[in-house]
Parts: structure tokens; sequence; C-alpha cells
């Protein structure tokens, strides 16, 4: 008997699934362990002939690395320190730059809103023909560009340190031999868009030697082409085509600020060394206030015809900020001495005040002046700078006939130059100022003749522009709720929502504006006869005319998002959509979360060519070859490159990045349905612990901000400087809960509310939780529903909010320092939700703040904050520590030196992501709490802290090494 017990045993052992007895033997995923994962650091590239593919790598640690494969798999080749790849056109070789590790800037030094980022180090270029081994390394590399042929390479040497010049060596190597050709004192340089001509701007000392120089690099053969003491700006090859032009600064304008420029053009630089000349001198017509400037650049209209160009006056319009009239102009002259800051004057009455008063007096004073009649508010004033410099007004140089037309009546106009280059259509925003400092930025639209420039005024309070036709005839545009065409040719205006029955327009997050955007455009016809618009799901084909609208595809029926794929949208015609081609379009379930790849012609079903529960990225095609790639990931299966053929049989798995994965304990991700307070049909997605016990009971982590679940199969590599990483959380033991919130107008806090608290009670109900062991996480204004929520719930242990607003009031009369911003335009157009001022509405701003309902707050709080938060001021936190303070709650704050919005430091990485450890832990494990979180750190302890941590340091720099 006791042998038949010993073999049933031995047989039901033998029974149970290998894999299931090595998941228990597997180790959890430690912080040691974390450096080893791997993520992907950019987009698939493929060679033109499709035998090849690459992507750059980065390692949790930060070690960076290229991989270069063979797409039949014959090959597979890691590069260390590599990135920022680049195929030759004939794929034959391959570039890339490699990046010292020892001169790689430290992120640890960080950045604050008040610094400018570091800048990037020197680095080598690794240039490999494919198929060989080993690539050849060049030091000192800024930059690299291949000739159109993919013959030549064009290599630029960084600048000298401590040197300040505006120019640099270039190589020009002949891939073939090896042979390279030294230019020195090269400004920029530019290769034609077919063959192998590279033209480049010399700037040299003493401007003795300056000029355009065009290289062929076949022939090895150097023409000068032009030759001044001026310098050279620009160059611009005209597509398919080797015509070239060029700015020049004038050399009578040395000091002026803004430089006028002469262009020169050649049409074939190969046949001629004679440009034709515009200088705008030589034009009675031409106004004195204007002139032609490098901010606007060159563009060549298709036929070489026609050079499109930027022209400035002395002082863009809106730099100032204040007008009290739209479309006012002011002149430099016009700024009074006030203005500048200068109060004292030479009245007889100033000369009786004291010497030292008067002296003072003559100094400028540091002050700005905030006007109620700004715009644009001052700090969007200083951010803009730069740009509002660089804008200009279009003109056209007609180089057949020696004329011009101005195009652009104002450098606040916006101007998009339609296809064919006979229209330009001009976006005015000047009538709309007012409402712009709130709300949309609204525009009056222009179609101008670029021949004559002739102006017709074709629409008002215009939001949404939506691009032209191939053939630029038709303009589209939203507006009120509907797509209009708007014919050039018959000056008619077409509604295109005649015989359609369908939701095109996105107002799925509740914001309070006059217009929601559209799904947006899949592309024309390339006769210009259709466009293919975008429904929640769906793709429709509308003819311009109205006569007739199609759903191509049937996504609504299934709850399945339909969007075109443009393989290359820098290819010429790309998004035009050619019917007798099939039409690629990537797919997602709306509520299964599945996604994948389609293809169909207009009238035929879609195939599905690829579809599964899990993630995948849009597919990159080669440019000659039939030869698609695309990830593909879940959360416990790491992203990988997978390449297919045409007909999408058997694709093949490319890398094999984590493969080390199947080591480690790892979670599953799990898509959860539930119901909000007020109905909705909402998801979210749980992530479950490592190791899994169905036996046992565990804490959870819930981490909100708006809509998460699509992101439900997308693997996390874990990460100490991620101070919210599901993968860590689940690796330490805890459910993660992403539950998605929805919104109703003028409450966003208490639409947190309906929504969050039951996801928490649904999944409670399952049993698989400890409800004495549930925290709230979330960072801006995922922080903001956090600080919110936990004053109106008990349902939680704990909760940290990262940068949170906690005054819906004065965060709504603050500004955005990043960007410069008015909150009050985020309130309106954005998460705030909200279409009126506190003042008018206090009941709504109170019952949405957390600082407000302080007193309903139980649960234990930890708030974080950089001081130089430039999003969220971080005076939101103070009022929300404070107010603890007073009401006698448990709430701690931490103040991160220098930091912005999200922590850039190292070490403030590091030690916000184990604080938020402890935290949790302590709250929801019962694990011992640290001393921060039951008696804080004083100033004079935590100074004695960081020496202590000084001098461990120094001695361990100082100990000799083992032998």
């Amino acid at each position: 008997m006791l042998r038949r017990y010993v073999l049933v045993l031995f047989l039901i052992l033998h029974s149970l699934s290998p894999s299931a007895l090595r998941a228990d033997e597997k180790k959890p995923v430690r912080p040691r362990d974390y450096g080893r994962f791997e993520r992907v650091g950019s987009e698939i590239r493929l060679s033109r002939d499709g035998k090849w593919a690459a992507v750059d790598v980065r390692r949790v640690d930060e070690e960076r690395s290229l991989r270069l494969h063979a797409v039949d798999g014959s090959s597979e080749r890691s590069f260390e320190h590599a990135t920022s790849s680049r195929f030759s056109n004939d794929s034959a070789w391959i570039a890339f730059r490699i990046t010292d590790p020892e001169k790689r800037p430290n992120s640890g030094e960080g950045r604050s809103s008040e610094k400018a980022p570091p800048k990037p180090p020197s680095r080598k270029l690794g240039l490999l023909r494919l198929g060989e081994s080993d690539p050849v390394e060049i030091e000192r590399v800024a930059s690299f560009r291949f000739s159109d042929d993919g013959k030549f390479l064009a290599i630029e040497r960084a600048k000298p340190e401590g040197r300040k010049v505006s120019s640099s060596d270039l190589i020009v190597r002949n891939l073939s031999n090896g042979r390279d050709t030294l230019f020195g004192n090269v400004a920029s340089f530019s290769w034609s868009p077919e063959g192998a001509l590279i033209a480049i701007t010399i700037e040299a000392d003493g401007k003795i030697g300056n000029g355009v120089h065009v290289f062929d690099a076949r022939r090895a053969t150097l023409r000068v082409i032009d030759s001044s003491s001026s310098s050279y700006h620009s160059a611009t090859w005209r597509k398919g085509s080797f015509d070239l032009a060029v700015l020049r600064e004038n050399t009578d304008a040395e000091k002026k600020k803004r430089k006028p420029h002469t262009i020169l053009a050649w049409r074939d630089v190969r046949m001629t060394s004679e440009p034709k000349v515009f200088r705008s001198g030589d034009f009675d017509d031409f106004p004195d206030d204007l002139h032609v400037s490098r901010a606007g650049g060159l563009q060549w209209s298709d036929d070489g015809t026609i050079l499109f160009v930027g022209l400035q006056g002395e002082l863009p319009e809106a730099s100032l900020g204040p007008r009290s009239t739209p479309g006012a102009r002011r002149r430099l002259s016009d700024v009074t001495e006030i203005e500048t800051g200068k109060i004292f004057d030479d009245s007889p009455e100033e000369k009786e005040r004291p010497r030292s008063l008067r002296q003072t007096l003559r100094e400028p004073a540091g002050v700005d002046v905030w006007h109620a009649k700004d715009v644009l508010i001052n700090p969007l004033q200083r951010k803009t700078a730069d740009r509002v410099k660089g804008r200009s007004i279009l003109a056209a140089w007609h180089l057949d006939e020696s004329t011009w037309t101005r195009i652009g009546s104002s450098t606040e106009e916006s101007t998009r130059i339609l296809h064919g280059q006979k229209s330009v259509v001009a976006l005015d925003p000047r009538p709309y100022a007012r409402e712009q400092m709130f709300g949309p930025t609204l525009r009056d639209v222009y179609v101008v003749d670029v021949r004559s420039g002739a102006r017709r005024k074709i629409l008002e309070r215009l939001k949404f522009e939506l691009g032209s036709s191939p053939d630029g005839r038709y303009f589209l545009y939203l507006k009120g709720g509907h797509f209009g065409v708007y014919d050039i040719e018959k000056n008619q205006h077409t509604s295109l929502m005649k015989s359609v029955e369908a939701d095109f327009i996105n107002d799925e997050r509740n914001v309070l504006t006059d217009e929601a955007p559209p799904y947006g455009v899949s592309g024309w016809s390339k006769d210009s006869t259709h466009v293919f618009l975008n429904d929640k799901h769906d793709i429709w084909k509308i003819a311009v005319d109205a006569s007739s609208a199609t759903r191509v595809t049937r996504g609504a029926e299934v709850r399945v998002r339909h969007r075109r794929i443009s393989f290359d949208a820098r290819a010429e015609g790309d998004r035009d959509i050619d019917e007798a081609q099939p039409i690629y379009v990537q797919l997602f379930g709306e509520r299964s979360k599945k996604s994948g790849l389609g293809r169909f012609k207009i009238g035929e079903g879609v195939e599905r060519l690829v579809w599964a529960d899990k993630r995948f990225s849009a597919p990159r095609k080669a440019r000659e070859a039939d030869v698609y790639a695309w990830f593909e990931e879940r959360f416990d299966t790491p992203i990988n490159i997978f390449t297919t053929g045409e007909s999408f049989r058997e694709p093949k798995q490319l890398t094999d990045l984590n493969s080390f994965l199947g080591e480690f304990a790892w979670g599953r991700a799990e898509l959860v349905e539930f119901q909000s307070r007020r109905g909705d049909a909402l998801q979210g997605a749980l992530y479950y612990p490592a190791g899994y016990d169905p036996e046992k009971k565990y804490p959870m982590i819930v981490i909100i901000y708006e809509t998460l679940s699509d992101n439900v199969h997308r693997f996390r590599p874990p990460s100490e400087l991620n101070a919210y990483d599901t993968s860590v959380w689940t690796s330490e033991g805890y459910f993660v809960l992403q539950p998605d919130i929805v919104y109703r107008p003028q409450n966003p806090g208490l639409s947190a509310v309906d929504c969050v608290i039951p996801a928490v009670e649904s999944i409670l109900a399952t049993g698989k939780i400890d409800p004495k062991r549930v925290g709230l996480v979330g960072h801006s204004w995922g922080g903001y529903q956090t600080a919110f929520l936990v004053t109106q719930t008990d349902v939680f242990s704990a909760g940290v909010a990262g940068a949170p607003l906690t005054n819906m009031m004065s965060m709504s009369m603050n500004v955005y320092w990043n960007s410069g911003q008015t909150n009050a335009w985020i309130f309106h157009e954005s998460q705030g939700r909200m279409d009126r001022p506190f003042w008018r509405d206090i009941d709504t701003y109170v019952n949405n703040s957390p600082v407000f309902n302080i007193d309903r707050l139980d649960t234990p709080l930890l708030v974080a904050f950089g001081d130089k938060d430039g999003a969220v001021d971080w005076h939101q936190g103070i009022e929300m520590y404070n107010a603890a303070r007073l009401a006698g709650k448990e709430l701690v704050m931490l103040v991160y030196a220098g930091e912005n919005h999200g922590l850039a430091k190292k070490p403030n990485r590091l030690d916000y992501h184990y604080r938020v450890l402890h935290w949790f832990d302590h709250y929801l494990k019962g694990d011992e709490a640290k001393k921060w979180v039951t008696d804080g750190i004083s100033h004079l302890e935590r100074e004695r802290e960081l020496e202590k941590e000084k001098t461990e340091k120094r001695k361990k720099e100082t100990r000799p090494s083992s032998p």
C-alpha cells in the first residue's frame, strides 16, 4: 500500500506542468537586476532594399547600443554606445553616432527651469559597409549625411572646444575608395536631391574667402559660384533638379540688427555660374521698411519659376505685447525712454536732485511691465521672443519675369503654400486677439493669388484648417462642427456633411470649448475628387462636391478603430491615396484592447493581417521592397521587432530583447470592466503581482491620470529612476490598478470620484485585495486627482500626489511657466474643463479643490514638488502643506531643489523612487516607518545627513583598491 501511495504521488508530481514548477522557483526581480532591462530608443529603420533593419536599444542602466539585423536572419550585430543610424540610399552602407560613455552628459546634473540643457559631447562616427565585419570610426563628428546616390558621405567635424566660431571642417568621403576631400571654414552644406553635388557655404575668419562652392563628388571638381566678404545662408536645392538658391547678406548692412539679404538663384548649377539676382533696391515698388530676411528661408516652386522668401521690417508685430487696436504697429523709434526703464530727464528740476540719486535714476530698472491689455502675457512673450523675431512676411520672386509679389500682410499672419504653388492660404489671428487671451486661436482666412497678390477673404473665426487637395484647388476646414471644402477656382464653399450621418468630431474629453477637434483626415484621392475623413472608428470617402459619401471600413460594428497608415510621410505623394493600390490601416479594439494591421481596397472588406491581444506599432515599409517591420509587445512579453513580406504570413521575430525575462517571476496584465457612479461603462488595466498566489490577499496601488487602460499591453522595464513604476510595484508584491476616468464639464475632481471609487470597489469585490491596504498615486493632473480623492473617501490607506494643483482658484489665475501660457487658457481649453472664472462660479471651484476639503482628509498623503516647477507652481503644494498643518492632518511634503515638473537629477529621482516605496510599504504592508515618515527631518538634521554622506563618499574615493 505504501509503495502504491508513493507511486501515485510520483505520478501526480510528474503530471504537473514543468513550467509551473519552474515558476515557483523563479526569483523576483530585484533592484540589482533592473539595469539589464532593455527598451527601444527609436523607430525601426529599414534599408531601401529591405535587407537590413536597425534600431537603437537603451538599457535601464543607460547603456545604449545599435542593433543591426539582416532581415533574412543571417546576421545580427550590436554596436555599443551607438545611436542615430542612417542607411545610404543604395543600401550599401550604414552610418551612426558613437558616444563616449565617459563623456556623456551626466543626467545627475539635471536641469532646472533656469538652466540651459548641457551641450552634447562631440561624438565619433561609425561607418560600416553592410555585410562586412568592423566599422570605421571617425573622431570629432558633429553631423553626417549621405549623398542621394549613396556613393558619398559628408562628415561635419565638431567645432574646436572653447572657440566661438561659426564654421567647421567638412570631409566628403568617396565610399568606393575611401578617399577624403577636406574643406575648411564651412558654415553649412547641402546635398543635391539627385546625384552627388554638394553646396557648401564658406565663413572664414575676417570674411576673406567667403562664398558658395559646389563640389561634384563624382568628378572631384570644385567650382566657386559666388564669393564676397558677405555671409551666405539657406542654400536650397529644388526637388528633382540641380537648381540652387542661396541668401547673401548685404555688405552695406553690417551694423543692422536684422540684416537684409540678396537672393541668388542658379538654374541647373552644373551648367552655369551666373545666377539670377534679387535685390530689393532694384524694385521701385519694394517698401522701404521691409527687406529680404533669412528668417523665412527659401522655397522653390515645383516648376522652378518661383522662389518664396520671407520679408521682415524693423520690428515684428506683436513682439511688445499690448495693443490698443488689432493690427496696430510700433517701431523701435516709438518706444519712449520711460518704456525702456529710463525715468530721468535733464530738466532743471531734476538737476536739483542729489548727485547719487541722479546717477541711480540714469540706470535702467530691472522691470517688466505687465498690462491688462496684453494679448500675450509677459512670460509667454519671453518664451516666444525668438519665434516672434523669426516671423516673416511671405513674398514670391518670379524668376523669369524678374518681378515680385507680396503675399503676406503681417508677421502675425501664418501662410500655407498650396500644392502647385498657384495659391496661398493666409490665416490672420489679429481680429480675435482678445479672445485668444483665454480661449482658442481663431483666424480669418484669405486665399492669395501668387501671381498677382490679390487677396480674397473666404472664412471668418476659423479654428481648424485641415490642409488642401493634391492639385491645390480645394481647401479643407472644420467650422461649427461641419467639414467644408472651399473651391478656389469657383470661389465656392461646399458642406461635406450633406449626405453623411457620422460623428467626425472628437468631443470625448468633454473640454468646454466652442469647438472640439476632428478625428482627423486620412488623405486625398490622387485626382483630388475625394477626401478621406476619420470618424471614431472608420474611414469615409467623401466627394468634394458632396455628391457621395461612403464608409470604406466597418469598424463601428465591432468597435475597432481603423486609421490609415502612411509608411513614409516624407515621401512625395504618400499622403495621397491611390485607389488602385491596397490601403493599409492600423487597428485598435476600443473595448478589447487588441491591436493589429489591416489591408483593403475600396469596395472590399478589410483583411486583418495581424490581430492579437498585444500592442502593435504602426509598421514601416522598405522604400524599394515589399518588406514590412513593426514592434509588438505585451506586459509579460518584451517589445521586439517582427518582419514579413507582402503576404504577412508567418512574421519573423528579428530581435530578442530582454531574453533573460524567463529567469524572473513576472506579473501579468488583465483588462477589467466597471461602471462609474453616473452609469458610464468604463475599463481599467489590472496588473498582478509577480508569483501571484490565489490563496493570498495582496495590497494594491491605484495609479490615475485620465484614461490609461489603452496601455494594458505595454511592456514596462523596471527602473529605480521612475517613481511610479508598475513593474517595480508588481515585483514588490503589489497589485496595480489603472482605471479610466471620464469627465463631466465643470467638475474634474468630482468626475474622478465618480470613476475611481467604483473601479476600486469592483476589484475589492474579487477578494484578491486586502481592503485595508489600498494606496493611490498620481502625478500632475493625476496628482491633483489623488489629492482631491483622498479628501472625498476613506477607501485608501495612503496617497502619493506628485506636483498636484490643490487650489483651483489660485491655480486658474497663475501661469504655466514652462510655456509662458496663462493657466486660465488651460482651464478653459484643456484639462481644467471650466468655462467660467472662479469669481463667477465659486462653489464649483471650492467643491473640486483639495485644499478647500482639507478637513475631510483622513488619509496619510505624501506630496512632492520641485521648487522650480514650471507647470504646477510649487506654492500649490505649500498651500496644501500649511492647510494640513493648521487642520492637524497627516501630510508630508518633499521639495526637490532646482527641479522642474518632473525630476531630472539622478540622485533626486532615485530618492523619490524609494521614498514612494517606503511610504507604501509602511502604510500598505505594515513595514516599520522611516523617521521622515513619522516625524520629518529638520533642516539641521538634513545638513548632518548630507555631511555624513559626503564624508563617506570621500572615504570611498580615497580607499586603496584591492590588489
